[in-house]
């Protein structure tokens, strides 16, 4: 596997499983027509989101961890981790934690992060819908903020799900809006970032969740007030992007919706986990 070494860690790129990597999603080369790749987002963007507190210490991520605990020796892969904000947490919480990312920018940002502090991850270059680990590999799989970039939420569950030992766990936190504010959600986010693809509401998350395998299905929704400006960032309201989606967010707001005049918008987010079955289905 080739790497690129880093002084206190890794960050590698390679397929580690067993046979031939899995071919890509048929959908993915049609939507990338009219999606930008994620990585396009992150390499503009990848220092922000290093010294963002919301990532850093949101309330999600204390409930994610409360959710895969206890966390002591566990192997963890932390899926989509960004610059390493939740790997970093989980793994001061004794778990032995690779965190995968299709960024490089990203990744050696999450690298800076680690050398400030005293715990280890392996940093490893890979994306959701392919992992690149054997079967049974980790107790838990996480990840936080990212599904609704995935190219194909239903092979990252299988995915999740073949990497996990029997009766391991799996815990996501994303952004989420009610059945009757998705459809707004989904635009406002495309139009701040081109690369988003979905959000889901928390019964579809129920639905692929129970459809990949996965049983013993909990989830914690929370909702977080914010300024129409701290919710559009990193983008700025001065770019192209940022000014479409605030001239959005003015043709939607109304009281009691994602968006308020004159300046607050409704943050949902959902952690949900799941857990592997002990025995195969029948």
């Amino acid at each position: 596997m080739p790497c690129v070494i880093f002084s206190g860690g890794m960050i590698c790129d390679g397929w580690a499983g067993e046979g031939k990597r899995p071919a890509a999603h048929p959908n993915l080369v049609e939507r990338r027509h009219v999606m930008s790749d994620p990585q396009d987002f992150f390499e503009r963007h990848h220092a922000a989101y290093r010294v963002s507190r919301a990532h850093a210490r949101g309330a999600d991520l204390d409930t994610l961890a409360s959710a895969m605990a206890p966390l002591t020796g566990t192997r963890v892969l932390d899926v989509a981790t960004g610059t390493g904000h939740t790997a970093l947490r989980l793994a001061a919480q004794g778990a032995a934690v690779t965190g995968l990312d299709p960024s490089p920018a990203m990744l050696r940002e999450a690298e800076a992060l680690a050398r400030q502090g005293t715990v280890a991850v392996t940093w490893m270059i890979g994306t959701a819908e392919h992992l690149p680990f054997a079967a049974a590999a980790f107790e838990r799989v996480t990840c936080r903020r990212a599904a609704h970039h995935f190219t194909d939420i239903a092979q990252f569950l299988q995915e999740a799900r073949r990497v996990l030992v029997p009766g391991g766990w799996i815990g996501i936190s994303d952004m989420t809006a009610p059945a009757d504010a998705i459809g707004h959600l989904n635009t406002l986010e495309r139009l701040r970032d081109p690369s988003h693809r979905q959000a889901l509401t928390r019964e579809q998350w129920q639905t692929s969740l129970h459809s990949a395998g996965f049983c013993e299905i909990s989830a914690e929704p929370s909702t977080e007030p914010m300024s129409w400006q701290q919710w559009l960032s990193p983008v700025s309201p001065q770019e192209a992007a940022g000014q479409q989606a605030l001239a959005y967010l003015r043709q939607i707001a109304r009281p009691g919706a994602l968006a308020e005049l004159p300046d607050r918008f409704i943050k949902h987010r959902l952690v949900i986990w799941a857990q592997k079955p002990q025995a195969p289905l029948p």
